[in-house]
């Protein structure tokens, strides 16, 4: 039985690369202006490499991509959202690319990606508490290379891969009581992508300073050389107009945090989600209560735990309470819910804790809700019309207590599962 699951999941690898292959080559191919121009914002990629071309053109680092975009690619609008979301630091990352044109840069970055995606999963299964086998080390690839997960990665280029490479890296490092090590990785996430900061409750629960203090020394270090680099005019850029800019995606439906699920209920500015009631207050409250409940629940399960499978099952706790308080929690966010589904699944003692988290994990990387808004809404109606012939689409509450919701649910049952459950199941 053995031998045939893993020649199942060696084929299953076969085909994903080729899959994968088949995206890369279609995606950003010689078509691709072409393709731009029909999605200019299909790629996460565009905006930091935008961003980066601007520093080599001496422009605005955060410029409107509806100027950047028709200049540097030939492409017009209309736009998802017109600026880069990320911050500068995202830009440092990425500015050597911004001298390519964007299909080479858009290769190379997908390269490191997938590099930096290899290397997280292998520094986690090599760990010796976990110790997977060959055959299972060939099944997870398999699932990640099928994965919803995976095919955001690959189509729009987002810097989850190499934060995700940070995060692991954090948590090999404080396994090994390498603290300093361990919050200098994640003030570097932290400086790419603003989320992974809340992290940083793992280690001040567990009164560990010299991690605090390494993460915000790196923080500031790596958001300095991105100033002096940038200029900081790009800070004030960012945190003075970007930021309250990108707050409109609260209420957008692949928003699977507490903030788009309260959003798209009780405040949407959006055209795209018919609200409950417009309450922009009550939405605030319920929005801040439901996060401050998160966090309870990240310190009930890191107080007072030494090193071993409980404090790695609060760390990956954390990680899943990161995903539910962060503004926005789009679907290749999931990809951080692979560290905790690995760490655990060696900590679980009976088969059913293992078949109710193998199914929520499940829906949360794999499974992609986009096909059931097809079939629910009529031909024609999407939540952002782009295209000609494109409607725009109304969500109900009906519809953002169902299927715009099926992610939120998943990582909701997921993280109090943890807290109420697993702990005791470790000890």
């Amino acid at each position: 039985m053995k031998k045939l699951l893993l020649i199942v999941s060696l084929l299953a690898c076969l085909a994903g690369c080729l899959r994968i292959a088949g995206r890369l080559g279609s995606r950003p191919g010689p078509n691709l202006p072409r393709r731009v121009e029909l999605n200019p914002q299909g790629r996460d990629f565009v905006q930091d490499w935008s961003s980066a071309r601007n520093y080599f053109e001496a422009s605005p680092i955060y410029a409107d991509l509806v100027l950047t975009l028709p200049a540097y690619l030939g492409v017009r609008g209309p736009y998802y959202f017109q600026v880069n979301a990320h911050p500068p630091a995202s830009v440092l990352l990425t500015l050597p690319l911004g001298q390519l044109e964007f299909v080479p840069a858009f290769l190379i970055w997908q390269g490191i990606s997938l590099l930096a995606l290899l290397v997280a999963v292998w520094l986690v299964v090599r760990e010796p508490e976990l110790n997977y086998s060959g055959g299972a080390m060939v099944a997870i690839f398999a699932l990640l290379l099928w994965s919803n997960v995976m095919t955001e990665l690959v189509d729009h280029g987002p810097l989850n891969a190499v934060l995700f490479l940070l995060i692991v890296g954090c948590w090999v490092a404080q396994r090994r009581d390498h603290w300093a090590i361990a919050g200098a990785l994640l003030g570097a996430a932290a400086a790419i992508k603003l989320f992974p900061a809340f992290l940083m409750l793992y280690f001040l629960v567990r009164r560990q300073y010299r991690a605090l203090a390494a993460g915000a020394t790196a923080f500031v270090m790596l958001s300095g050389i991105s100033a002096a680099i940038l200029g900081v005019d790009a800070f004030r850029s960012y945190y003075g107009e970007v930021v309250p800019r990108v707050a409109m995606f609260r209420d957008y439906w692949m928003n699977a945090s507490i903030t788009g699920f309260v959003s798209k209920l009780f405040d949407s500015p959006n055209p795209q989600v018919a609200a409950i009631i417009e309450a922009p207050l009550l939405a605030k409250a319920a929005i801040a209560l439901l996060s401050l409940a998160v966090v309870a629940g990240c310190v009930r399960v890191a107080w007072n735990v030494k090193n071993g499978p409980n404090a790695d099952h609060a760390w990956a706790t954390t990680i899943l309470g990161m995903l539910l308080v962060s503004p926005v929690t789009w679907n290749h966010y999931f990809l951080f819910a692979l560290l905790p589904i690995l760490v655990w699944w060696r900590f679980l003692p009976t088969p059913g804790w293992h078949t109710a988290l193998a199914v929520m994990f499940f829906v949360l990387i794999t499974f992609s809700p986009a096909w059931l808004w097809r079939e629910a809404f009529a031909a024609g109606q999407v939540e952002v019309p782009l295209f000609d012939g494109q409607q725009q689409a109304i969500a109900e509450p009906r519809h953002v207590l169902s299927i715009l919701s099926i992610q939120f649910y998943a990582l909701t049952g997921w993280f109090l599962a943890s807290v109420a459950k697993m702990r005791l199941l470790v000890n």
